[in-house]
């Protein structure tokens, strides 16, 4: 017998994984595609780690990450940006990253902050945690920039 919080886990992987492929397969129309969502396998599951290595986005579309293991866990890019900070009257400048979930509970989901304003483009990510977990997010002109640059 299943209890009920891996069964519930398992739920929302399914979910996840119809998502995505709605995501992929989804016909072209003027109806908003579903939110582009990054999951972390549960602890018995058959992968360790980010169980959604690439995910693809239109530009300008949300990205949220969904943890299905019991501990916590963060996406986060590689690359960085510079950012000024005033300290004790000083101006520094310090590296944050492109974007980040900031801490996700187990069993729970976050908003990747960040990534509405990325360019087209392919951006390595990993868990700030964890750091052996590693992706790519794939951020793909929305038809509506396309036709502008047409």
């Amino acid at each position: 017998m299943i209890d009920r919080s891996r069964r519930s886990r398992v739920v929302r992987l399914g979910l996840l994984a119809a998502a995505g492929t709605a995501l992929v397969l989804a016909p072209a129309s003027n109806a908003a595609p579903p939110t582009p969502a990054v999951a972390i396998s549960p602890p018995q599951g058959s992968t360790a780690g980010f169980a959604t290595v690439q995910v693809v986005a239109l530009q300008g579309q949300a990205v949220q990450l969904f943890n299905a293991d019991s501990i916590v866990h963060t996406l986060q890019s590689k690359a960085t940006r510079p950012v000024k900070v005033r300290y004790a009257g000083k101006s520094y400048t310090v590296q944050v990253p492109l974007f980040d979930s900031g801490p996700v509970a187990g069993a729970s989901a976050g908003d990747v902050k960040g990534v509405l304003n990325l360019k087209p483009g392919s951006y390595a990510f990993l868990c700030g945690l964890h750091t052996n977990m590693k992706g790519t997010l794939v951020i793909q002109a929305s038809p509506a920039t396309a036709a502008k640059g047409r």
